[in-house]
């Protein structure tokens, strides 16, 4: 699968590996071979592709992708609504939100309706 990071499109195993710690991207060129050296492809073949995966194997179990590497901004916040969009706007930068950083601007706005509630 591919995804887009910093306007690249990158080859990982599933569209949380944007988020995991062990997402290591980079433009692969060719191949490395013992004695006779680096080996470039033609210019047409590189692409980006995860080197973690590519060289080692995704680890078992994955990891969690972390809430940090999702968020927009110091404090993404979304309207509340009763039916849950697929995309929404981030009111505090005004990105737009899908899949799971949407998710963390989601449970932002919980967590600190709970925490309004508390001190009432």
């Amino acid at each position: 699968m591919k995804i887009r990071i910093k306007g690249r499109a990158v080859e990982v195993l599933d569209a949380l590996c944007a988020f995991r710690p062990c997402l290591r991207p980079g433009e692969w060129k060719g191949v490395l071979t013992p004695g006779r050296g680096y080996q470039y492809a033609p210019q047409s073949a590189w692409h980006w592709r995860c080197f973690r995966r590519d060289n080692q194997g995704c680890p078992h179990p994955l990891p969690a992708p972390d809430p940090e590497r999702a968020r927009c901004c110091d404090a993404p916040r979304v309207r509340a609504t009763k039916a849950a969009p697929r995309k929404q706007r981030c009111l505090t930068c005004g990105a737009w939100l899908t899949g799971f950083p949407l998710e963390v601007a989601r449970g932002d706005i919980l967590l600190s309706a709970k925490n309004n509630r508390d001190r009432c």
